[in-house]
Formats: structure tokens, C-alpha cells, sequence
């Protein structure tokens, strides 16, 4: 017996058996809705769901209710997507030239891409080049553009503690910016030196990695590098907060020129052989002048590094200036205050846990750098410095063995009581 075309006939468990005309048509109404805002997003566009919802009042809630799963299922495709891209990355990158870059070698690689050594032959000198992990497909040009927007703006950042960025660009879809080279080495790597039973990092070891490997090529010209017979060690107070305040008034500057950073981390912390800390990686970060609402759901840079409500997707100026507080109890410590293979463990720790203090970690460090670590990790915001010149000029007070600012009301005993966590 053929099939019926007469939809009444149709009577399933927990469905009408009559099709109400006005119902079907307000279902195919929402189903145009939901296909509008669906393009829109993944254009890039951000549509408002509450403006479709004032648009089409008659099926206001079921706007409501609906779109913000199609949004949050755009944005698991998009996830998905990136990380699929990132991990394409072969094992050996084989590209010889960028533009007119030519590579050298690769420096490092992690999850927001890869650090190529280059060769610039107009200006003969080397540049760093970092490729982005991310491949722009030709439907989303929103998102092209707004990468392009946020690069232009870091591009004008110049600050003597800033690593310069010189140009930007595509290749095969995938974006790219060029760097000032530089001859140091990472305070990730002088943070993991000083965990060896030496304990002990010397300028000139600094300048033997810096020489090493590439100015050997044809072409490459070997850049002036200072040399002192400075060293750090694991009590190296002073240096420790002489890094930190370089990196606060870096941090100061480019809030005041509307970015933020969004991956302070020891690795993306350049040390030279006369002190001198450069910030790199800038090219994470995200304009955040006011209006700008461009911000992916999913947080862009180390997790262990977040404060938590980045976790939340709110960047800001404090999240940067947490970042630089858990780097510096890093540094001084050895150790990450919380550390976990597990992302979703982690991200726990970060929102409920109470780190062991800097000091519990390493009895000799003063108590003024303990103080002014933790309030600069504090889990709120506004426990934090409020800005990263606060927070550089109390490292400039401990360097000068000056009292530090005082804390506003009760901060000192909701900074200073963190008990060890129960096993």
C-alpha cells in the first residue's frame, strides 16, 4: 500500500494528529530566523538576539530559547575547526619564504603557532616571523578583517620593553607578522635553568644561545650583542623585580594605547645579555577600545596563566596584570602556583583553589615581593592593582627598599592567609 501524502493521516505518539496551518507557517517563519542568524555568525557579524527577538515579537521566545544554541553550536564548530588547523601543522614546516622573508630555521612552536628565524634582504638583517595557527576561509572575510584591524593596531606599538612589529601578511590563508629579532633567551628558559642543581644563569651563556645556530648562514649578519658579567640566580630578588617592572610598564603602555596582551607568560619574555626584558607575541591580543565587542568565546592564549574571569571571556587590563603576577611567582618560586595535565582540573584550581604562598614555596624571599606578587594574582579583580603602572611602581619601591603602597582596607589578610589546599 503506498504512502498517504495526507499529512493528518500521520498520528505518532506525542504528536498532533492535524498539522495547524497557522503553527506550520510560524515554524517555517523561524526556521528563515534562524538560517539569517546562523549566516550571520558565521560572517562574523555578531547579530544581536535580542534585536531579532524586538524585530519579530511574535516569536520573541522562541528567539530567545533557540538562538543562543545555534550561536553556542557556530562557536564549537569554529573551535573545533581552529584546533583541527593548528594541529595540520606538520612536524618539520617546510616553507623557505614568506613574502619576501627568507626562513632560516624554526625557534618554536606552540598553540597560537609557529617562530620562524628570517632573513630580510632589503634592510640584510634577521627578523623573527610568527605564523599564526589559524587559516581564514574565503566565506568568513569578517574575520580576516578584524584579525588585519587588531594587527594594525599592535603594529603601533613602540616601547623600548615591546618587541617591534615591522609588517604583517598572508600566506596560503594563514596570517603572519614580522618581528625585531632578538638575541636573548626566554625567562621560561631562565626559569627552567634555575630549577638545574647549578642554579646559576650567566650573561655570557645568554650571549653563546644568541649567537648560536643561525648567523652561520650565508647572508645573515650577526647583530651587535652588549656582554656584562652579570648572573642570576635563584636569589636573585633584585633582577626578579627589575624584569617585572620593565614588563608592568610595558603592559601600562600598550592599555593606555587600547590592547592588551592576553598571553603574559615567562615564554613570551625575551632577556638579553644586559637585563634588558622584551614582550613579545602581542599578536594574541585583542584591541579593546570601548565599543569593540570582537571577542571569541574561547580564551586565547595558556591556560595556567588566566585569571579567571578571562576563563569567563572578559579580558581586560587586570587579566594581563594577574598574568604578570603569576609569571613573577613563577620566576621566584620554580613553580606555577597551580600546574594540572587536566584542563578541566585546572580550570577548577584557578577558580576555587588557594596556592601555596610564594613564600611557603621559598622561606628567603622578602615579604614586600611576596605582597606585591599576590595582589597581583588576587582572584578578584578589584583586589588587584588597578593599574600596571601601580603595580611597577611598587616593584620600583622594593628595588629602592622603600615601603610599598599600603593595601585599601582588609586587603592584607584576604591576600596573605592562603592555607595549603587539602590533598
Amino acid at each position: 500500500m503506498p504512502l498517504s501524502s495526507d499529512l493528518s493521516e500521520l498520528n505518532l505518539d506525542g504528536f498532533p494528529s492535524q498539522l495547524d496551518s497557522a503553527g506550520l507557517a510560524s515554524c517555517e517563519q523561524l526556521d528563515v530566523l534562524m538560517t539569517l542568524f546562523t549566516n550571520e555568525v558565521r560572517a562574523g557579524l555578531n547579530p544581536s538576539i535580542e534585536a531579532y527577538a524586538q524585530r519579530h515579537k511574535e516569536l520573541a521566545d522562541d528567539i530567545r530559547e533557540l538562538f543562543p544554541l545555534v550561536e553556542t553550536l557556530e562557536h564549537c564548530r569554529d573551535r573545533k575547526e581552529s584546533e583541527v588547523l593548528r594541529y595540520r601543522f606538520p612536524q618539520e614546516f617546510r616553507i623557505e619564504q614568506l613574502g619576501e622573508y627568507r626562513i632560516v630555521r624554526e625557534l618554536g612552536r606552540g598553540g597560537m603557532g609557529i617562530v620562524f628565524e628570517a632573513f630580510e634582504p632589503g634592510m640584510q638583517r634577521p627578523v623573527a616571523i610568527k605564523l599564526l595557527p589559524w587559516r581564514f576561509r574565503e566565506d568568513r572575510p569578517q574575520r580576516a578583517e578584524q584579525l588585519r584591524n587588531e594587527a594594525a593596531t599592535i603594529a603601533r606599538l613602540r616601547h623600548r620593553n615591546i618587541v617591534p612589529i615591522y609588517s604583517f601578511g598572508q600566506h596560503d590563508g594563514y596570517w603572519y607578522y614580522v618581528m625585531q629579532y632578538v638575541a636573548g633567551v626566554s625567562l621560561g628558559w631562565v626559569t627552567r635553568r634555575l630549577r638545574e642543581p647549578a642554579g646559576l644563569v650567566t650573561a655570557e651563556e645568554i650571549h653563546r644561545i644568541a649567537r648560536s645556530g643561525s648567523f652561520a648562514v650565508k647572508g645573515l649578519v650577526e647583530p651587535m650583542v652588549e656582554t656584562t658579567d652579570r648572573t642570576i640566580s635563584r636569589d636573585s630578588w633584585m633582577a626578579f623585580a627589575r624584569m617585572g617592572v620593565q614588563v608592568a610598564q610595558a603592559l601600562a603602555y600598550a592599555h593606555r594605547e587600547g590592547a592588551l596582551h592576553n598571553d603574559i607568560k615567562p615564554d613570551n619574555l625575551l632577556l638579553d645579555t644586559v637585563g634588558k626584558i622584551f614582550v613579545t607575541d602581542f599578536g594574541v591580543g585583542l584591541h579593546w577600545a570601548e565599543g569593540n565587542s570582537s571577542q571569541d568565546d574561547q580564551p586565547v592564549g595558556t591556560l595556567r596563566y588566566m585569571a579567571p574571569e578571562r576563563l569567563d571571556g572578559h579580558p581586560s587590563a587586570a587579566t594581563d596584570i594577574y598574568a604578570l603576577g603569576v609569571t613573577l611567582y613563577e620566576l621566584v618560586t620554580g613553580s606555577a602556583p597551580f600546574d594540572h595535565e587536566d584542563r578541566r582540573q585546572l580550570t577548577e584550581l584557578i577558580f576555587e583553589a588557594k596556592p601555596l604562598t610564594p613564600r611557603e614555596r621559598r622561606p628567603q624571599l622578602p615579604v614586600a615581593l611576596e605582597t606585591i606578587i599576590q595582589r597581583a594574582m588576587a582572584k578578584e579583580p578589584s583586589h588587584r592593582y588597578a593599574t600596571a603602572n601601580e603595580l611597577a611602581a611598587d616593584l620600583l619601591r622594593f628595588i629602592k627598599r622603600q615601603p610599598i603602597a599600603p593595601t585599601r582596607g582588609s586587603l592584607w589578610d584576604r591576600l596573605l592567609p592562603w592555607r595549603k589546599r587539602p590533598e
